[in-house]
């Protein structure tokens, strides 16, 4: 199967490319129909409505690759942290955590839904954060599972300096059924809109709290006596 995935997510990656190209196209070439229909034509009026054009359709075409893009990508990616557990490669809450952490800011890199670090706590564990050079930026929240233990969707943090630049932090919690099980807190390079903010409550949801109750299962079970 995977031959053939390989071949086919091009594919349709190139469609949706070339479908939304003709679009745009068409609508470029008919609202400057309009234009001259209703005003008089001037070069001016062109040069502005062709840069108006380009940067909306730009931003509009970088929104909807992000839509298009995140979900499907995102479930295959995810696999091979699933991969792991099951092989038992990932064994305790601090290597998930790890793994989590990188996850977020390898793969939520997007037009206005990019993760610039994260941290990742595990129920009582030392906060994992990723990458480590953001160390002192987020060394002290370890105040979070206190402060915000009954919450159970992400919420806006507020502000923090990254090398410089304002960034958004978000509180996610991991919650499976009616159990706490940790948290991420992510930093984000802008202030994400609401769509953003459910897709990653759904992602935890349904990528996260079970996965990360089999490595607790596991990891309870080593310490076990026999």
């Amino acid at each position: 199967m995977l031959p053939n995935r390989n071949l086919i997510d091009p594919l349709k990656n190139t469609s949706v490319i070339v479908v939304y190209v003709l679009l745009v196209g068409l609508v470029y070439v008919c609202g400057w129909w309009l234009l001259r229909e209703t005003l008089f034509f001037s070069g001016i009026l062109f040069t502005a409505y062709t840069i108006f054009f380009i940067l909306g359709g730009g931003l509009l075409g970088a929104w909807l690759w992000v839509l298009i893009k995140l979900p499907s990508g995102l479930a295959e990616k995810f696999d091979v942290i699933k991969n792991k557990i099951a092989a038992r490669e990932i064994v305790t809450s601090a290597s998930f955590a790890h793994e989590l952490a990188r996850f977020f800011v390898v793969n939520f890199s997007y037009f206005r839904f990019d993760l610039l670090a994260v941290q990742v706590s595990i129920k009582n564990t030392s906060p994992v954060i990723y990458p480590e050079k953001y160390n002192n930026c987020m060394k002290t929240r370890n105040d979070l599972p206190g402060k915000y233990r009954n919450e159970k969707r992400i919420i806006h943090l507020g502000r923090v300096n990254l090398d410089g630049k304002k960034c958004h932090q978000y509180l996610l919690p991991f919650w499976f059924r009616d159990e706490w099980l940790g948290y991420a807190l992510l930093v984000a390079d802008t202030r994400l809109d609401k769509f953003n903010l459910s897709f990653l409550d759904e992602f935890e949801d349904y990528f996260i709290d079970d996965q990360l109750m089999h490595v607790l299962y596991y990891e309870q079970s080593q310490h076990m006596p026999s």
